[in-house]
Protein backbone atom coordinates (compact mmCIF):
# COMPACT_ATOMS: atom_id res chain seq x y z
CA UNK A 1 0.00 0.00 0.00
CA UNK A 2 1.69 3.08 -0.95
CA UNK A 3 1.84 6.27 1.16
CA UNK A 4 -1.23 8.31 -0.47
CA UNK A 5 -3.50 5.56 0.00
CA UNK A 6 -2.49 5.26 3.52
CA UNK A 7 -2.59 9.01 4.31
CA UNK A 8 -5.92 8.87 2.64
CA UNK A 9 -7.20 5.81 4.92
CA UNK A 10 -6.48 7.97 8.28
CA UNK A 11 -8.76 10.89 7.00
CA UNK A 12 -11.51 8.78 5.24
CA UNK A 13 -14.82 8.38 7.28
CA UNK A 14 -14.59 4.30 8.61
CA UNK A 15 -17.40 2.33 8.89
CA UNK A 16 -18.33 1.08 11.80
CA UNK A 17 -18.48 -2.61 11.95
CA UNK A 18 -21.53 -4.47 11.51
CA UNK A 19 -22.81 -6.27 15.09
CA UNK A 20 -20.81 -4.16 16.95
CA UNK A 21 -23.33 -1.70 18.37
CA UNK A 22 -27.23 -1.81 19.80
CA UNK A 23 -28.65 1.09 18.14
CA UNK A 24 -32.59 1.97 19.71
CA UNK A 25 -34.51 5.48 19.50
CA UNK A 26 -36.53 6.79 22.83
CA UNK A 27 -38.63 9.28 22.53
CA UNK A 28 -38.90 11.85 25.60
CA UNK A 29 -42.29 11.50 27.81
CA UNK A 30 -42.20 15.59 28.25
CA UNK A 31 -41.37 17.21 24.89
CA UNK A 32 -41.66 14.23 22.62
CA UNK A 33 -38.54 14.34 21.33
CA UNK A 34 -36.46 11.12 19.66
CA UNK A 35 -33.49 10.97 20.79
CA UNK A 36 -31.36 8.30 19.31
CA UNK A 37 -28.40 6.07 21.22
CA UNK A 38 -26.57 2.73 20.83
CA UNK A 39 -24.53 0.73 23.15
CA UNK A 40 -20.81 -0.24 22.07
CA UNK A 41 -20.78 -4.37 22.64
CA UNK A 42 -16.97 -4.53 22.41
CA UNK A 43 -16.25 -1.99 25.04
CA UNK A 44 -19.30 -0.98 26.59
CA UNK A 45 -21.00 -3.83 28.71
CA UNK A 46 -20.44 -4.62 31.88
CA UNK A 47 -20.78 -7.97 33.52
CA UNK A 48 -23.71 -8.54 35.23
CA UNK A 49 -22.75 -11.07 37.62
CA UNK A 50 -25.46 -14.29 38.61
CA UNK A 51 -25.81 -15.40 42.27
CA UNK A 52 -23.44 -18.35 41.42
CA UNK A 53 -20.59 -15.90 40.73
CA UNK A 54 -20.47 -16.64 37.30
CA UNK A 55 -20.62 -13.64 35.08
CA UNK A 56 -22.28 -15.32 31.93
CA UNK A 57 -24.75 -11.58 31.39
CA UNK A 58 -24.20 -7.75 30.08
CA UNK A 59 -25.62 -4.82 31.11
CA UNK A 60 -25.32 -1.63 30.55
CA UNK A 61 -26.77 1.94 31.48
CA UNK A 62 -27.36 4.89 28.99
CA UNK A 63 -28.25 8.78 30.13
CA UNK A 64 -29.55 10.33 27.23
CA UNK A 65 -30.29 13.98 26.73
CA UNK A 66 -32.39 15.56 23.97
CA UNK A 67 -31.17 18.97 22.05
CA UNK A 68 -34.10 20.56 22.39
CA UNK A 69 -35.11 22.81 25.58
CA UNK A 70 -36.53 20.20 27.58
CA UNK A 71 -32.86 19.07 29.22
CA UNK A 72 -34.98 15.72 30.40
CA UNK A 73 -32.67 13.10 30.90
CA UNK A 74 -33.56 9.84 30.34
CA UNK A 75 -32.24 6.42 31.40
CA UNK A 76 -32.07 3.31 29.65
CA UNK A 77 -30.81 0.34 30.89
CA UNK A 78 -30.03 -2.74 28.72
CA UNK A 79 -29.33 -6.50 29.54
CA UNK A 80 -27.88 -8.73 26.98
CA UNK A 81 -27.22 -12.75 27.46
CA UNK A 82 -23.29 -14.15 27.08
CA UNK A 83 -23.99 -13.82 23.21
CA UNK A 84 -24.30 -9.90 23.30
CA UNK A 85 -28.34 -10.47 22.64
CA UNK A 86 -30.56 -8.24 24.21
CA UNK A 87 -32.32 -10.04 26.75
CA UNK A 88 -34.45 -7.15 28.40
CA UNK A 89 -34.29 -3.39 28.61
CA UNK A 90 -35.83 -0.64 31.24
CA UNK A 91 -36.83 2.92 30.16
CA UNK A 92 -37.12 6.10 32.63
CA UNK A 93 -38.06 9.17 31.56
CA UNK A 94 -39.18 8.35 27.93
CA UNK A 95 -40.28 5.01 26.16
CA UNK A 96 -38.56 3.13 23.48
CA UNK A 97 -39.70 3.79 19.95
CA UNK A 98 -39.56 0.24 17.79
CA UNK A 99 -38.63 0.45 14.45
Amino acid sequence: MGFLQKLAGIFSPRQKPAGRYHEFTVRCQRCGELISGRADLHNELSVDYSEDGKGENYYVRKVLMGEGHCFQRIEVELFFDKNRLLTDKEITGGQFVED
